[in-house]
């Protein structure tokens, strides 16, 4: 309104210029209550003009909240199918007090589509810190049913639900 440049380009500053300037305020940090991420700072300054300033905000948000997927992936010992069931209620309540979301779960079985051989998830969290915590303490892996596991993290291209 009062005539004042609204975007970089205005001022005079070129793609490179902006390229350069995330560089420079990524690798030298000040404090700031938010953590100085040079993607999210190129998507900001990237946008056409100051005017469109809160969908640049809510980009930024995004950024912040977005979780890494994981898989975890659960192979047995031989023979433990009995020792499986035992715990089985323990192992489906210390899933419900899980500080992750769980997308997907469920155990792995032979080719005959029943006999349960280990375990599968995918968790959404924060980082592998939580998954891993979260793995450790549960009563399946407690009880030695696990023989291996193996925990991934994991980019959903597609999801057909």
């Amino acid at each position: 309104r009062c005539g004042a440049p609204l975007a970089l380009k205005d001022i005079g500053m070129s793609a490179e210029d902006v390229s350069k300037a995330a560089d420079i305020a990524s690798s030298n940090p000040y404090w700031n209550p938010r953590e100085i991420e040079r993607d999210a700072l190129l998507r900001f300054c990237r946008m056409p003009s100051m005017a469109s300033h809160r969908a640049a905000q809510q980009q930024l948000n995004q950024s912040k909240e977005t979780k890494m997927n994981f898989t975890v992936y659960c192979l047995d010992h031989p023979n433990m199918v009995e020792r499986r069931l035992e715990n089985y209620d323990a192992h489906k309540a210390h899933l419900q007090t899980a500080p992750v979301k769980t997308l997907i779960s469920g155990p792995l079985t032979k080719a005959d589509g029943q006999t349960m051989i280990g375990s599968f998830f995918l968790y959404e969290a924060d980082d592998i810190e939580e998954i891993q915590k979260f793995i450790e303490a549960d009563p399946f892996n407690k009880a030695g049913i696990w023989a291996t596991v193996d925990i991934r993290p994991f980019i959903k291209r597609v999801d057909n639900r």
